[in-house]
């Protein structure tokens, strides 16, 4: 567990210095208006990730399962019928997605200085490809974090940002359009990932036997059953926090999306420090919860918790003092955040960390269902309530709209249920939800 929270916080600080870097050289090539068009497009990468349908975390908890239990057939039906989902997803996206960059009207664009609609149009079409591409790509991921060997997933996606960043300084050498920087910001990471799920399912010495012929309607009905409440929960979650800078480009121009993109960047130092560490430890609580030690469960969240909380607001602080002059010299001053963007940007970053910290408890005793309830209100809510707060507040208004609604709505009841979840659980074995009890059944008559 320490070395996977190590490991993560490592891998996501180097994955963050080279971000900056790439920022540095996009802005200054590109010019702070084509950033914002780069910023909204990844902004976007964040927001539809719930296009796998919920399948991707649907994995991590059945394969967790499935490995648990012993049985490398279940695993080899698990993975097959998973990537042949996300396959036909992939190839749907594709089609809708080119036909509706053909036939997308140029009003729906937002407003981008100085760029012009076919380059804006090319670029939404490079977001399509990577979308598509990176579905089928997302197994290799999901099959490290259940089989909790997260050193290996952070050092693939180390590779990606290099990727990306020996893309984005070729580019740099010569004189490319703007959707040409966007293909390398999107790109690299699925490379990557595509590099991953090639060797864990066909080279890795853990590998299991995987086919067309493995795929079954059954072992599908089973992942799209447990994948609904993580798509829910998904769809709602990426749009309630990925929005922002979306909101401020419509709500303003693709230079105050910029701006708080830089903001957002220079503060994932502090989520890429202990978001990935949390996250995997999310494979370790479900097999916890499993054996009923609540015990290991309840210190694990408390000293992780308790130690990247305080070194969150830590790190945010410094970030606040020297930020303007960090991003004077990172992205000269077209693209500078006031001070306040910076504040409003500190606090946003340490709640996310705990909110997730919470969710990731809530996912692991399979606690989804009701998590996807509270957020689609919670989106519901906060949407129209960003966009009124960008035109009142400016740059940070769409994170002051989050934490107002999401405290209200999802904070404090997602806290209570997981304070519940850590104090009592059912005996080993017994599923924990009606829907746990039908896969349960499920898996028996499958087998």
């Amino acid at each position: 567990m320490a070395a996977a929270f190590l490991s993560g916080s490592v891998a996501k600080l180097l994955i963050v210095g080279i971000n900056v870097l790439v920022v540095a050289l996009c802005v200054r090539e590109v010019g702070a208006s084509a950033y914002g068009v780069i910023a909204v497009f990844g902004g976007l990468v964040n927001m539809i990730g719930f296009l796998d349908l919920g399948i991707g975390n649907a994995l991590i908890s059945s394969l967790s399962a499935a490995e648990e239990s012993g049985e490398p057939e279940d695993s080899s039906r698990i993975i097959s019928s998973g990537l042949a989902a996300l396959c036909a997803i992939g190839l749907t996206v594709i089609v809708v997605g080119a036909l509706i960059t053909a036939i997308v009207p140029t009003a729906v664009f937002f407003d981008a200085p100085g760029q012009s609609v076919s380059d804006l149009r090319l670029s939404l079409l490079i977001f399509v490809i990577s979308i598509s591409a990176s579905l089928p790509a997302l197994v290799g991921n999901r099959i490290c974090l259940a089989r909790q060997r997260g050193y290996v997933n952070n050092l693939y996606l180390l590779a990606g940002s290099v990727i990306t960043l020996l893309m984005v300084v070729f580019l740099s050498l010569g004189n490319f359009a703007v959707w040409v920087f966007v293909g390398a910001v999107l790109l690299g990471p699925v490379a990557a990932s595509f590099v991953q799920s090639v060797f864990f399912l066909f080279y890795s010495k853990q590998r299991v036997p995987i086919g067309w012929k493995l795929v079954s309607k059954s072992d599908l009905h089973l992942l799209l059953g447990r994948s609904s409440g993580f798509l829910m929960l998904g769809i709602s979650a990426a749009v309630s926090q990925q929005s922002a800078v979306v909101i401020v480009a419509y709500a303003l121009d693709s230079v105050a999306a910029g701006v708080l993109g830089v903001a957002l960047r220079m503060f994932g130092l502090v989520t890429g420090l202990f978001a990935t560490g949390m996250q995997q430890s999310w494979a370790s609580m479900a097999r916890a919860f499993e054996r009923n030690d609540l015990r290991w469960i309840r210190k694990n969240v408390a000293s992780v918790g308790f130690i990247s909380v305080a070194l969150a607001c830590i790190v945010s602080s410094v970030l606040v003092a020297i930020g303007r002059w960090l991003c004077r010299e990172w992205v000269g001053s077209g693209l500078i955040p006031s001070r306040g963007v910076l504040v409003w940007t500190a606090v946003y970053t340490v709640y996310l960390l705990v909110s997730t910290q919470i969710s990731f408890v809530l996912n692991a005793a399979n606690q989804v269902g009701r998590q996807a309830l509270v957020w689609t209100l919670c989106v519901c809510v906060q949407i129209p309530l960003a966009f009124s707060f960008a035109h009142l507040c400016g740059v940070p208004g769409p994170l002051i709209a989050f934490m107002i609604v999401h405290s209200t709505v999802v904070g404090i009841p997602s806290g209570v249920w997981a304070w519940r979840a850590v104090r009592v659980a059912p005996n080993v074995g017994e599923p924990r939800t009606a829907r746990d009890r039908w896969w349960s059944r499920s898996s028996v008559r499958a087998r």
